[in-house]
């Protein structure tokens, strides 16, 4: 239980030095700038127009992908410039028991993804919408993978915050991207305890192993057919800059 609580200040203390100063100073801009522009009316939308296992199955896919090139990239730029590999961040946390996986299963599984967007796809995303929405999602986007602090979750961060802008945008609600965020990190966190779980070499490893590249395939499937369909494009007007005026009297 001690083990627990210093798990959650650190992670607390950690996420208040990295999110609080940048997010203040850029709500306060965003709000400067949407004050000298007339507001428009958004549209709404009742629902994604796919179901959110859909959208979860694509970018668990997709920011897989883009963590392989950015891991690539990486040892490319360190090969040619010596700019240094990327460092595993996850290895030095991995829970050693039962007791430490389900609190990262708590914490890192559901009160992190709500908390993140909140912030990125409510309090920056929301406001910059008045402005335009496809910019509103690529600069949170950009925050998002920014103020993880490290160039190992960058670029799949980016990714994945453009993919959850635009569920939050289509659904006019962050609750889909708060869903989607949790099956994704939810889904990782039990992939790596059961990759622990089970010993390396074992069948029941290989079976584990070609289960998870079965997924990625279906999902990578999934997200090409969404881009064929136009599943992960913006709606072409959410935003009027047009003021409803009163009927005229006959």
């Amino acid at each position: 239980m001690e083990l627990n609580i210093r798990y959650f200040v650190m992670w607390l203390i950690n996420a208040i030095i990295s999110y609080l100063p940048p997010l203040i100073v850029f709500t306060l801009i965003a709000f400067l700038i949407i004050k000298f522009i007339k507001k428009g009316n958004v549209t709404e939308t009742a629902t994604l127009p796919v179901p959110i296992f859909l959208y979860f199955i694509a970018m668990y896919s997709l920011i897989t992908v883009a963590n392989i090139i950015n891991h690539w990239g990486a040892n490319v730029l360190d090969h040619f410039f010596g700019t240094g590999e990327l460092r595993d961040i996850f290895g030095a946390v991995m829970p050693e028991n039962l007791n430490q996986w389900l609190t990262l299963l708590l914490f890192a599984g559901i009160v992190a993804p709500i908390a993140e967007e909140l912030i990125y796809r409510h309090i920056l995303l929301k406001p910059l919408r008045c402005l335009n929405d496809r910019w509103a999602v690529i600069i949170t986007a950009l925050l998002f993978g920014a103020l993880h602090g490290n160039r190992t979750q960058f670029l799949y961060a980016v990714v994945g915050g453009i993919i959850l802008g635009i569920a939050a945008v289509r659904a006019n609600s962050i609750k889909p991207a708060i869903i989607i965020h949790m099956l994704n990190n939810s889904f990782d966190i039990g992939k790596s305890f059961m990759f622990e779980l089970i010993e390396e070499d074992s069948f029941g490893h290989i079976v584990l192993m070609n289960s998870y590249v079965l997924l990625i395939f279906a999902g990578l499937v999934t997200a090409a057919i969404l881009m064929a369909k136009r599943g992960f494009s913006l709606p072409p007007k959410l935003l009027s800059s047009e003021t409803p005026q009163p009927p005229t009297p006959s």
